[in-house]
């Protein structure tokens, strides 16, 4: 192999692939803009979903003789709980609330004005009476109205409660007599690191493997179309010669697609996002454990592009390699997610398993998680050798007449 000639072929296929308008767009453009976009959209969409289902008026159907005096207590800000007696209280639940008279159905149970009163007497036996909230959770609308009924009931209980015990010189917390609290050990700045970890390996593998595809393909697939790919190897340069400079531009477009997704979802993360979200979002992820992990992400984009090639030139055309490689993009979304699942460590037997081992030791990296550093040698070598073993089946096919001008 010839390094100089390597070379030269790597910039001469990285400066067509440059020139090429969709390169710009799908290699740079799409890759910075195309995230932050989707994610305001999204956050935005949801905002807006949520204050429009706050202002819905909600139709409560109430049972119970003793309830009216609390309804005021229960009302929500800006007064959209309508409540009005259920005329039919003989009927099911389930009648009423599919009859589309009532969103909710609230139930006071019997004796309800007299339960504080029956705590004066240790020796009684009748059972507390309860207040019923009926709704379907799948409906939003009623799910979210009910859970926030929910709260104002359990906020009217305490507050009667407190004030039974205060006339009666008894302490307010009586009826609490220790608390049970989570005392969060972790810094603000792990917390926000670890909701990143859990996505941001995804996303970067997804977006550094799906950057490889194009050049793969035009490199190989669409010189075939464009019977370019003669004049190529009229060259007096070996078969090997151009299989290297073509995999280093793939690698090159890899990374670069994945530096450029990088550099658009953390800058949108670290700006954009702490304006759309109330309180912002303490993004804070260490340059170390970044610069680390995209160390990792190397032997990833080596693999990646090898294979593709190999896979590339055997189809006849651009539309053939898109069929071939559409089901391979497929195989690594689900390994790629394995950084979003609870409880999964990296051993020794998942260290063999590509995609699968860089994405959960990128999540313990990105989480400044360093109790598997002994096994990020071993996942690089391992994907290097995948990788060896990629370029290996390229290089055999293109030294294949019959695959290179195939018909």
């Amino acid at each position: 192999m010839n390094a100089r000639v390597v070379s030269i072929v790597a910039a001469k296929e990285l400066r067509d692939l440059i020139r090429d308008r969709r390169t710009i767009i799908s290699m740079i453009l799409i890759p910075i803009l195309s995230l932050p976009l989707l994610m305001s959209g999204v956050v935005w969409m949801a905002s807006r979903s949520l204050e429009k289902m706050r202002s819905v008026q909600v139709e409560v159907a109430v049972r119970g003789e003793s309830a009216f005096g609390l309804l005021d207590s229960l009302q929500a800000p800006g007064g959209r709980f309508a409540f009005h007696a259920d005329l039919r209280p003989e009927l099911p639940v389930d009648s009423a609330l599919a009859g589309g008279g009532a969103d909710i159905v609230l139930e006071f149970g019997h004796g309800l004005d007299a339960a504080l009163e029956r705590l004066d007497d240790p020796a009684s036996l009748e059972e507390a009476p309860a207040v019923r909230l009926y709704f379907d959770s799948t409906d939003d609308d009623a799910n979210m109205a009910g859970r926030e009924l929910l709260q104002n009931l359990t906020a009217l209980r305490e507050g009667r409660l407190r004030h039974w015990l205060g006339e009666r010189s008894l302490r307010p917390d009586l009826s609490t007599p220790w608390l049970v609290e989570h005392v969060e050990t972790a810094p603000p700045k792990r917390q926000a690191a670890e909701m990143v970890a859990r996505i941001l390996p995804y996303l970067i593998l997804i977006l550094c493997i799906q950057g490889a595809m194009y050049p793969a393909m035009d490199l190989t697939a669409g010189e075939k179309e464009r019977s370019t790919i003669e004049t190529l190897l009229v060259n007096p340069i070996s078969r090997l010669d151009v299989v290297m400079g073509k995999y280093v531009a793939t690698s090159a477009m890899a990374l670069g697609s994945a530096l450029f997704t990088l550099g658009g979802q953390y800058a949108y993360l670290r700006l954009a996002a702490n304006r759309l979200v109330e309180g912002g979002l303490p993004i804070h992820i260490e340059p170390a454990a970044l610069a680390l992990g995209l160390l990792l992400l190397l032997p990833v984009a080596l693999l990646f592009s090898a294979l593709m090639l190999a896979v590339c030139v055997y189809a006849r055309s651009m539309k053939e390699a898109q069929s071939y490689l559409g089901p391979l993009l497929f195989v690594v979304i689900f390994p790629s997610m394995a950084s979003m699942i609870p409880g999964l460590e990296l051993n020794l037997g998942l260290a063999f398993v590509p995609v699968f081992n860089v994405t959960l030791l990128m999540r313990d990296v990105l989480m400044q998680d360093f109790s598997q550093a002994g096994m990020m040698a071993a996942v690089c070598a391992i994907n290097l050798g995948y990788a060896a073993l990629s370029l290996w089946a390229a290089v055999k096919m293109f030294q294949r007449e019959e695959i290179i001008f195939r018909s």
